[in-house]
């Protein structure tokens, strides 16, 4: 009976490492679960944060979500691929505001060379062109301010010879009209 004693005391000590493994176990399944669980919440939330970020134009701040998308989960290929894009993009508004830059310079140069040679109209085209690539430029909106005076004042100007070469005509009718009577 001493030996059943002991042999039932053994099966129960054994029944209940079984139970604590078996326990254990579970728990850090639990805890593999919900630490996975965590993740790809995490990264959905990167990954969304990155989308919005580039259809809003900031890039820098898609960048810095897809990294982090990337480093929360390494094997997924999307992270990666969004952040090659990033990086095609930047060459190409670099390539386009290189561009616009020597467009920019090339109108410049041809207004004011039209400027010099006195050729108002197709200056002040040129710079309202250039005006067009960046708006806020205070030389260019000094220069068609001297423009619209100059071609103001050859409006004036021309009025007035008009005005002269009617008198004129007008006195030379008259003197013709006195000549013959």
């Amino acid at each position: 009976e001493l030996r059943n004693q002991q042999l039932a005391k053994a099966q129960q000590e054994k029944d209940n490492k079984a139970k604590v493994a078996s326990e254990a176990k579970s728990e850090e399944e639990r805890r593999v679960l919900e630490a996975n669980r965590m993740t790809d919440e995490l990264y959905s939330k990167l990954i969304s944060a990155g989308d919005k970020r580039i259809e809003s134009g900031n890039l820098d701040g898609a960048e810095e979500s897809f990294q982090q998308a990337k480093e929360t989960k390494p094997k997924e290929r999307y992270p990666q691929e969004r952040l090659n894009w990033i990086t095609k993009e930047r060459f190409r508004l670099k390539d386009e505001q290189l561009a616009q830059e020597k467009e920019y310079n090339n109108l410049i140069k041809k207004a004011s060379l039209e400027l010099s040679a006195k050729k108002y109209e197709q200056s002040r085209a040129s710079f309202s062109d250039a005006a067009e690539i960046r708006p806020d430029d205070a030389i260019i909106k000094e220069k068609l301010a001297e423009i619209d005076a100059i071609l103001l004042d050859i409006t004036a100007k021309q009025k007035e010879q008009g005005e002269r070469m009617a008198r004129f005509d007008a006195l030379m009718a008259q003197a013709r009209q006195h000549n013959k009577g």
